[in-house]
């Protein structure tokens, strides 16, 4: 019996970049509770937004599903 492999940081390049740059907008500060700006959003929400993208990232790995890439892709085949 053959696995199939798959490279996760090829393959999920989109959900990975995403996960990046919401763990960069934190670091560089950018929540509400310190800028007061509302399009920041809270620590809470942000954290929950990246515990979301993380769930979804692992499910779609666990169950070999297309990556928003491949969705898109396929749109404008």
């Amino acid at each position: 019996m053959s696995v199939q492999r798959i490279d996760i940081a090829k393959d999920y390049d989109f959900e990975i970049q995403e996960i990046k740059n919401r763990l960069k907008y934190l670091e560089n500060g950018h929540i509400y509770e310190l800028t007061k700006s509302p399009q920041d959003g809270s620590l809470s929400t942000n954290i929950q937004k990246l515990r979301k993208q993380l769930n979804d990232l692992f499910s779609k790995i666990e169950n070999q599903a297309p990556s928003d890439f491949e969705k898109m892709d396929e749109l404008f085949e």
